[in-house]
Parts: structure tokens; C-alpha cells; sequence
């Protein structure tokens, strides 16, 4: 009988003690994907984009969670080089598929009426060159990966165990895109072979990616002046 006892006891220990675990980790995870307070904010109207500019979301609360980040997705700013030229975004989902160059305002526009999302914006010093953007884009053909857990894995145990490799030559995520974009630029260090996550263009990210010979400002949010937003729609509409 006390045997029985005995036996209840510690699975009923082994048991609190995982659930104290999980409610340790989740607890760390979800303190870590709460949004930053920016003191500094920009107006949408007010922005002179430029190619190489980076946008920052908070869209997707799964990976924030798995990736203990406030951010969840990276774009690359892209305007091509004529006059008056409106700008893009490069980027890649598990909805494009493949890498994506869309018109920039839509895609803010339709994160703006989402209460829950949020576009942090980050601008480059010295414009990098659209068309040589637009030779890598033609010339390396990419789909869609989704394995920013590999990632993660490797930073907490990659010198404990077995590292997982890269998510392979034809395939590839958000942030890993954008460095490999700005490493075809000459924009970044060649030898830096290392896969960056959405956090990590954020100034003070796990690694924070770096310029050569550039830089990118602080971190400032987005804002959309209401009249704006009214004039989007009405144009949507007609």
C-alpha cells in the first residue's frame, strides 16, 4: 500500500514539475513578444522611401511565439530607378510562395486596419541599386520554406548537438531572403554565413544584422494619418 502510495506521489510530482517547466517556457516565450515601446513614430505620407529600407511586422502571434520575438516578418523596401516612381516590397510567405516584389502601400494598408498588427520601419542612409536587386531576383529562382524553428534550434543547441543545415539552395524564408538580397548587393559581409531571423534587422536583435559601409536608422513605428486611410479606400472602391 505505501508502495502504491509512493508511486502516486511521484507521478504526481513528475508531473507539476513538467507542467512548471512549460509554464516557465511559455511564460518566457510570450515576455519576449510583446512590442517594444518606440518612442519615435513616422507618418506614412511623411516617408521618402528608399531602396533598402527595412519594414518590421507584428502579424503573426505563432511565430512570434515560436521564435520568442517581437517580430514575426521582414520586408526590403524597393524603388525602381525612374522619376516618380511608387515603392515596392520584396518579400516571401507561405502565401507567395516565391519570392514577391509588390506594391509597398496596399500591403501597409491592409495591416494598418488590423488593430493587432503592427510596422516598424528602419531607414537606409545610402540607397542600394533596384536593378541589381532585380538581376538576383531573375537569376536565383526560390520557394517558400518555412523553417525558422531550425534556426532557433541551432542558436540554443547547435553546440550541444547535431546543427540542422540551411533550408536548402531553392528554398528560403522572409529573413533569410532579405540577407541574401543585400549579400548579392555587396550590402552586407560575404563571409557571414550565418541565417538571420525577422529579429535580427531589428537594432537590438539576438544578431543584429550590419551595413558595410552603411546603415540603417533606429527602429521608429508606422503611423497612418486618418484622411490617408479615407482616401485608400474611396480609391479602392472606385
Amino acid at each position: 500500500m505505501r508502495g502504491g502510495r509512493k508511486s502516486t506521489f511521484e507521478f504526481i510530482l513528475n508531473v507539476t514539475i513538467v507542467i512548471g517547466i512549460v509554464l516557465c517556457i511559455t511564460a518566457y516565450k510570450l515576455s519576449h513578444t510583446f512590442v517594444p515601446y518606440l518612442k519615435q513614430y513616422r507618418y506614412l505620407k511623411d516617408i521618402r522611401w528608399r531602396t533598402g529600407d527595412i519594414l518590421l511586422f507584428h502579424s503573426n502571434p505563432a511565430i512570434n511565439f515560436v521564435l520568442s520575438s517581437v517580430w514575426s516578418h521582414v520586408g526590403l523596401v524597393i524603388v525602381p530607378n525612374t522619376p516618380n516612381s511608387q515603392p515596392f516590397m520584396l518579400d516571401i510567405t507561405s502565401f507567395t510562395h516565391n519570392p514577391a516584389v509588390r506594391p509597398l502601400l496596399p500591403i501597409l494598408m491592409k495591416e494598418f486596419w488590423t488593430n493587432t498588427r503592427l510596422v516598424a520601419y528602419r531607414s537606409i542612409a545610402r540607397p542600394l541599386d533596384a536593378n541589381i536587386i532585380a538581376s538576383y531576383l531573375k537569376t536565383n529562382k526560390m520557394m517558400y520554406n518555412h523553417h525558422y524553428w531550425k534556426v532557433v534550434f541551432n542558436r540554443l543547441f547547435g553546440s550541444f548537438f547535431m546543427r540542422f543545415d540551411k533550408t536548402g539552395k531553392r528554398t528560403t524564408f522572409c529573413s533569410e531572403l532579405i540577407y541574401d538580397t543585400l549579400r548579392y548587393c555587396g550590402a552586407v559581409n560575404d563571409t557571414d554565413r550565418y541565417t538571420p531571423l525577422p529579429e535580427d534587422f531589428f537594432e537590438n536583435g539576438d544578431k543584429p544584422v550590419t551595413l558595410l559601409d552603411n546603415s540603417w536608422s533606429d527602429t521608429v513605428m508606422l503611423k497612418l494619418r486618418s484622411t490617408q486611410c479615407t482616401n485608400y479606400i474611396l480609391a479602392e472602391g472606385s
